[in-house]
């Protein structure tokens, strides 16, 4: 047995573990009682990130008395994982790598301070806030680490280029876009999450899906097709009976797209039957089709 001196205090300050095991290697890091460890030998678990984990008097006898080594009058040794300090350049590094834009512009106003693992830092684009303020916002990440996740979080002000389509006046729910109603600007702003209309033709003699303020710019949630056929519309229908084709007009009671199946009222008898709409205003109806009916 060898006889080793006596293990020196080291007051709260706890000694760090840079893996999820406390090996021979740490425990003599921590006291020079324990230099005739085998450094590969596993201790026990390490503590998780941001806990401690103390080894009294009699677990540190124990464990030199198993490995060979007679200890005596020990005092307890202290573990913690080794935690890093974030800093601004690995935060931007981060945040430019989620946003993947080249032409970017991207200024760190202040993030979390606290100290982490040195794991993978990650801010997920589906994380980004949908509005800022004057392009500054809070964008939340994590530090992914031994397949736990840390959250971390910066205060950013980030612009690029943009390509838009903006209302030059208000737009009511269901009104149809003009011309007059809409122009198209170069600008720097926050990245949006739903990318905004970039031409006119995207958007002129579409309708407007909801009530829009002027100087608002334009994504494909907001408008919508025109219909072929709106309520009230007279509609002129084909109509095939076997070989027979006959055209009538009727008036639609329901509004549809081409290739919809809508209801119609017969403008002689107002009896009510279901055709597919062909183009604008136009109908088929084929008497020997299931749909008719239904």
């Amino acid at each position: 047995m060898i006889h080793l001196l006596m293990l020196v205090a080291a007051g709260t300050a706890c000694h760090t573990v840079n893996s999820d095991r406390i090996m021979g290697s740490d425990l003599a890091a921590a006291s020079s009682s324990f230099t005739g460890m085998a450094p590969e030998t596993v201790i026990g678990y390490a503590p998780q990130p941001g806990n401690h984990r103390t080894m009294e008097p009699a677990e540190l006898i124990r464990i030199g008395a198993a490995n060979g080594l007679e200890i005596h009058d020990v005092t307890s040794v202290c573990f913690e994982r080794n935690l890093i300090p974030l800093d601004s350049a690995r935060m931007l590094i981060a945040l430019k790598a989620s946003l993947n834009r080249p032409d970017a512009e991207i200024e760190i106003v202040e993030f979390s301070k606290y100290s982490l693992p040195p794991g993978k830092l990650v801010f997920p684009l589906d994380a980004l806030p949908a509005h800022s303020i004057e392009h500054t916002a809070i964008w939340n990440g994590y530090i992914d680490f031994e397949g736990r996740h840390f959250p971390v979080w910066a205060r950013a002000r980030i612009t690029v280029p943009q390509t838009r389509v903006v209302t030059t006046a208000q737009l009511r729910t269901g009104q149809t876009i003009t011309a007059a109603d809409v122009h198209l600007e170069e600008v720097r702003d926050f990245p949006a999450k739903s990318e905004p209309i970039q031409s006119l033709s995207q958007c002129v003699d579409h309708v407007a899906r909801r009530f829009m303020t002027v100087g608002a710019p334009l994504t494909a949630d907001d408008i919508a097709e025109p219909n072929d056929v709106d309520r009230g519309d007279t509609v002129t229908v084909e109509v095939h009976s076997g070989e027979t084709v006959l055209l009538l007009p009727a008036q639609a009671d329901t509004a549809g797209h081409r290739g919809q199946v809508i209801a119609l009222r017969n403008a002689a008898g107002g009896k009510i039957f279901r055709a597919r709409i062909t183009g604008k205003d136009t109908a088929l109806l084929d008497c020997l089709s299931p749909e008719t009916y239904k």
